[in-house]
């Protein structure tokens, strides 16, 4: 990852994605080895599929992992990730919003940072994507945002993308409607106090 050949970098990203999709123990080892800066720094990188196998690198350590999502953030990459948004590769797009939705999961203050760095905005309008993998990861990531904060949730609703995020979401899963309906009626409740 710290080669100066940009083939070397990206081959090597590549390699790290493949190895730890899934895989707990080859994330371990992968963190423990300092894989994070320089994932972070591949993120800014020219070539646009070493920012794509970066951030899903980043999105496999960052997935059901409290430490990991923290180590993530403060290495760095909630500003690239939102740059990256606005990215004309759809595949990008996709990876930069699937390390958002994950460092968002069940984390209050990675939610907080990634609101703060602008990510909300660019995330909505990718819910008009028309790759649906980017549109599917931008609609989880604005999820977990509201579900993490009120006052995410009360900007997404303001902005009025509430109805394509149950359109995207619910139909994938239908178990979801609960949560939903939840995650409104707190809504309703912050705005009323």
């Amino acid at each position: 990852l710290r080669e100066n050949e940009a083939g070397a970098r990206v081959a090597a990203a590549a390699a790290l994605r493949n190895l730890a999709i899934a895989n707990v123990e080859n994330q371990a080892a992968s963190v423990q080895a300092g894989v994070i800066k320089p994932l972070v720094e591949l993120l800014q990188d020219e070539a646009a599929g070493a920012q794509e196998d970066a951030a899903f690198m980043l999105a496999n350590l960052a997935a059901n992992n409290a430490n990991h999502q923290t180590w993530i953030a403060k290495a760095g990459a909630i500003p690239p990730l939102v740059e990256l948004l606005e990215s004309g590769v759809p595949e990008v797009q996709e990876a930069s919003s699937m390390v958002l939705r994950n460092l968002a999961g069940d984390n209050p203050r990675n939610s907080a940072a990634i609101a703060e760095a602008g990510a909300v905005m660019p995330l909505m309008r990718l819910l008009d994507a028309s790759a649906s993998g980017a549109q599917k990861q931008a609609a989880w990531a604005l999820w977990n945002l509201a579900a993490a904060d009120v006052a995410n949730l009360e900007e997404i609703m303001q902005a009025g993308v509430v109805a394509p995020l149950i359109k995207i979401l619910g139909a994938e899963l239908p178990a979801l409607h609960d949560e939903i309906a939840e995650l409104l009626l707190k809504a309703d409740h912050s705005t009323a106090d």
